[in-house]
């Protein structure tokens, strides 16, 4: 539009008309403050307020703020009118009849209106990013108190698997600081010699969106081995992976006590090979064979695969199969039987019978049959 000469009078109404049409149907609320009351609001200042402006013009607007936010927006407003405080945006509660406490974002500016200060300014809801923002806190406060104190070590990485979050559990284990370990490599800082390229391998398949879990052994800063089980989970920002999580179980001491469980068992299977006499075990509920030694093949004639594809019935004699079934009825009620018994056998060679004693051991029962331990001489 030209401006080098005056607007007409029909110029100048179609100018006011247009500004007129903007600031009604504006997507944010505007009002215009002198004397300390509103003199002007659009119809969004309105709906954000939750009051008609006929109820604005007539009261007092500081009523309509929270109280613990009044002070400080009554003081920024006379700042502003006074010229000391220049046009900044800021965010404060209001009190909606309707809709209760309401988070609103302002940003004011001083003008002449009728040759005196005035405040032109605008408002806009913000409630729904406040809550936004407060839940994704919330989420966040949790999730971080439950990286900081989950009791298994875990570490956060990112793409490349370096270090940038270690709980404290990790760091106790592995004995690294965060100072220490930020930005190094992982598999750099606790991966053994013989397990070189298994952390990088592992990162790449997470990367790939897979979830790792494996067992195998980590350094300590000290140079100590440890047992460990690790999983590794892709951390996701929308569709796009963005990092690692690894989370480290230390199973040293427990891997430790099944391998001396296990050595155990194998020194008590050499004794109980070596010993002049027939040792079985049998399920209680079956009297099925569990184990038996070399003595019990030798005497009975049976392979050992035989044996633990029969039951203590097909060893013994009708009388001997008669004294197996009270025992095992008696055991299975919790009853007492004398340790020594006299059983009548017969062994794989037609013919051929023989008598023995055998000692009864009934053992706890945890999983899996119910064992009896006895000795045949």
């Amino acid at each position: 539009m030209d401006r080098e000469r005056p607007l007409e009078p029909w110029e100048l109404d179609a100018e006011a008309k247009l500004f007129s049409t903007l600031v009604e149907n504006s997507l944010v609320g505007i009002y215009l403050f002198q004397h300390n009351r509103i003199i002007y609001v659009n119809p969004t200042f309105e709906k954000i307020l939750g009051r008609a402006k006929a109820d604005i013009y007539s009261s007092d607007i500081f009523e309509f703020i929270h109280p613990e936010d009044r002070d400080m927006v009554r003081s920024k407003a006379r700042k502003r009118l006074d010229g000391t405080l220049g046009p900044e945006p800021y965010s404060f509660r209001i009190l909606n009849p309707t809709e209760g406490i309401r988070w609103v974002n302002l940003l004011a500016h001083r003008i002449i209106y009728k040759g005196e200060s005035a405040l032109l300014g605008n408002v806009t809801d913000i409630t729904d990013l406040i809550r936004s923002q407060e839940g994704i806190q919330r989420t966040n406060a949790l999730l971080e108190g439950l990286f900081a104190g989950m009791p298994d070590a875990a570490a956060v990485l990112d793409k490349e698997g370096r270090i940038t979050r270690l709980n404290q559990a990790f760091q106790s284990l592995f004995g690294y600081s965060q100072e220490e370990a930020q930005g190094r490599l992982m598999w750099e800082l606790i991966e053994p010699a013989d397990r070189s390229g298994e952390g990088f391998e592992n990162q790449r398949k997470v990367l790939e969106g897979e979830t790792v879990r494996l067992e195998t052994q980590r350094r300590k800063k000290d140079g100590s081995i440890l047992d460990v089980v690790i999983a590794g989970y892709p951390i996701k920002l929308g569709d796009e992976i963005c990092g690692v999580y690894a989370i480290y179980q230390d199973v040293t001491e427990k891997r430790k006590a099944q391998r001396s469980l296990v050595e155990a068992e194998n020194r008590y299977r050499e004794l109980v090979e070596q010993v002049p006499a027939g040792v079985y075990e049998i399920d209680v509920e079956t009297a099925r064979f569990l184990t038996i030694n070399n003595y019990m093949v030798r005497v009975f004639g049976y392979s050992r695969e035989e044996f633990l594809s029969m039951t203590g019935y097909d060893l013994w004699t009708d009388e001997g199969k008669q004294i197996l079934k009270q025992r095992i009825e008696r055991i299975m009620q919790g009853l007492e039987v004398p340790q020594v018994v006299e059983y009548p056998a017969a062994q794989k060679t037609a013919g051929k019978s023989g008598q023995g004693f055998t000692r009864t051991f009934p053992r706890t029962r945890k999983e899996g049959p119910w064992p009896v331990w006895s000795y045949w001489m």
